[in-house]
Order: C-alpha cells, then structure tokens, then sequence
C-alpha cells in the first residue's frame, strides 16, 4: 500500500506538467477515466473478496451526511477568507467554522450511539492508532498540501511552466520512491515508533528548510527549495509503511478494513484542510504586507488619497497576479505609466514571497508538533497482529 501511494505522489506532478502543457488542464481530469477503469478491472481480478459478516449492510447515512456538513464547512468558512471584504473575524466565516464544529460533535455522539457506524470513534482509545491518523493527518496538511503553493510559487512567482514545475518536484518525489522500499526493511529491525517520529522530523526539517526563499524571481532562484525537497522525500519515503501498518495493525482484525479507513480518510481530509488553510493565511497575509508597504510610502511618493486606490487594486488582484508582478491583473492598466509602478510591484512580489514563507513555517510546526503527539502516543504493545 505504501508503495503504491509514493508512486501515485511520485508521477503525478510530471504527468500532469506534460498534460497541462501539451494538452491542456482539462486533460488532468479526463485522464482519471482510463485509469480509475484499470484500477476497477485490476482490483475484480487479482483481490479476493472479504467481508466482515457481522456488519450492517446499509449505509450509515447519519454518519455520512454529518461528517460531509462537518467537512463542507470547514473548507468552505477557510475559502470564504479568501474572499475580497472578508477576514478571518467576519460573521460569515464564524458562522461556518461554528457549524462545522456542531457537525464534528453531532457526528461523533451518533457514531458512538450507532449499532454499525462508518466509523467507531472507540478506536481512538487505542493510542498508536489515533498517532497513526494524527501522523497521516499532518503528513497530508504539512507536506502535500504545500506542495500546492509551492507549486504556485515556482509558476506564478519564478515563471516556470507546468512541466517545468513538475521536473522540479521530481527532486521530492525521487526520494520518496527510493526510501520507500528501505521503510519497509525497516520495519521489521525496528519499531514503529521511531520510523514515524524519524520521518515526522526529517519532515519538518526538509519543510523548515524551505523558508530560506529570496524576493528575486529569477528562475534559477529554485534551487533553495531543492535540499528541503530531498529532506522532505526521504521523509515522505519513510513514513507511509509504518503508518499504513499501525492502522490495521492495533485494532481488531474485524475492524482492519474500517481502520484503513479511517487513514485515507485523514489523508484526504488533511490534503484539502492543508490547502484551504493555506490559501487563507496566505490570503490574509498578502493584504496585510501589501496595506503596511503601500502605506510605507512618504506622503511625497504618493497621496494619502492614491494609496487606499492602490492597495484596494493590488488586493483585488489576489496573491497570484500580485506574485506575477501585477501581469494580467485588469486593474494594472491604471498604473501603468505610474512612475511608482515598479514599486508597486515589488511590493505586491515581497507580499507574495513572504507570506508563502509564513505558511511554509506553519506548516513545519505542524510537522514537527505531530512528531511530537506520534513519540507520545505511539506504543509497540498496542500491536495486534
């Protein structure tokens, strides 16, 4: 299983570079079909049928519909920051957030209430099974979550092209191949524990490391992120079989197929929590370092009353487009023969860079705090079989 997950990281970001640039973004939905049909024909011919005969054949449709609003919320609420007049204090997001914990609490009381539920929220009294989801959780939110602003910070900001993008990030994904197939000698020389709390650190510092970036958008430029990649693969490569084993590993057998679950549901989830998250901080964080830099500017530069115009324009434009220099932003026809427009523009690149520094050292911490909940609540003696 973990092999399979390293190579679907591993190929992904090439394929879909040479998909995008040759084909167009579509294409990157579409090639799902042919896949997903060898994967179903794959799956009916080599897996022998199993079941847990003593489950429930209906679907918990209690459990499902609740933990969908809990999810719907909460990546809903984080996207809404993004949006021009809002910020993480407006009623509106609250309101969200606030739903979604209500969900999350409803979701769990049912479940526990249920004869046959999704998921059993009892399985998390086993420690090294709740380090396990905790560890599949923030390795998602940490590491591959990122890679999506790094993605857009290699294209947007050095203007590398998408295929470009993903020969870069073969540097990660190499290592995550190559020391795969180590995890799994590993395993049985030593204890799970130690392969996750290792990998968890080599994350967080592999991630850590990338924080190093410059406010120069020379191509070339990608070359501090190459070490932290490297670090972070090796990390990647490690972590993925002991966690996959703790899983299944220290539950009952009859739960070992809600238990992988369980596991690729925190994968998941922490992918699209990591990404929203991120597209917020950064959001905000842009809007802030751009109204403090504009508002830098002495009175002589440029007029009080010119300054909100610009800041309002530069915001509006988002991130991206101010990453890019303020190309294709519609707004930027306005300031064009601005003598000041050069500067407006490093302003809008420094916002961009610094912000994705910030949320590159938020997602180190939540690396490094999972390494941390893994060394405590990971035990050998809560291995079953």
């Amino acid at each position: 299983m973990g092999r399979r997950k390293r190579f679907g990281y591993g190929d992904r970001p090439v394929i879909g570079g040479i998909l995008v640039k040759h084909i167009g973004w579509e294409s990157i939905f579409f090639v799902n079909i042919p896949v997903g049909i060898v994967a179903i024909s794959l799956t009916l011919w080599a897996i022998k049928q199993s079941r847990d005969e003593s489950a429930a054949r209906r679907i918990d449709l209690f459990g499902f519909s609740s933990f969908t609003v809990f999810m719907f919320c909460l990546i809903y609420g984080l996207i809404q920051v993004n949006q021009e007049g809002n910020e993480w204090t407006s009623p509106e997001v609250w309101w969200l957030l606030g739903i979604s914990i209500l969900a999350l609490v409803v979701f769990i009381a049912g479940e526990l209430r249920l004869k046959h539920p999704m998921v059993d929220p009892r399985l998390f009294k086993i420690p090294s099974f709740t380090g396990s989801a905790i560890a599949a959780f923030c390795l998602s939110v940490g590491m591959y979550a990122l890679l999506f602003n790094l993605s857009i910070y290699l294209q947007s900001f050095l203007g590398l092209d998408a295929l470009e993008t993903g020969v870069k990030l073969i540097a990660f994904t190499a290592m995550a191949l190559l020391f795969g197939p180590l995890s799994g000698a590993l395993m049985g020389k030593t204890s799970p524990k130690s392969l996750v709390v290792v990998s968890m650190v080599l994350l967080a510092a592999g991630v850590y490391s990338m924080s190093f970036l410059t406010h120069h958008n020379d191509p070339a430029k990608w070359i501090v992120l190459l070490p932290g990649f490297i670090i972070a693969g090796i990390g990647s490569g490690l972590i993925n079989p002991p966690i996959s084993n703790l899983a299944i590993g220290t539950v009952p057998v009859q739960r070992a197929g809600m238990a992988s679950g369980v596991s690729n549901v925190a994968r998941q989830m922490g992918s699209a929590f990591g990404i929203a998250l991120y597209g917020a901080i950064l959001s905000s964080r842009f809007r802030s370092l751009v109204t403090d830099g504009i508002q830098s500017l002495q009175d002589g530069q440029l007029a009080e009353s010119a300054k909100e115009q610009v800041i309002q324009a530069i915001e509006s434009a988002g991130p991206i487009a101010g990453s890019n220099g303020l190309t294709g932003m519609e707004q930027s026809a306005i300031f064009e023969n601005d003598p000041l427009f050069d500067t407006y523009r490093e302003i809008a690149r420094a916002s961009f860079v610094d912000g994705t520094i910030g949320i590159i050292k938020i997602a180190s911490v939540i690396l490094a705090t999972g390494a941390v909940l893994c060394l405590v609540l990971i035990r050998k003696k809560d291995l079953r079989h």
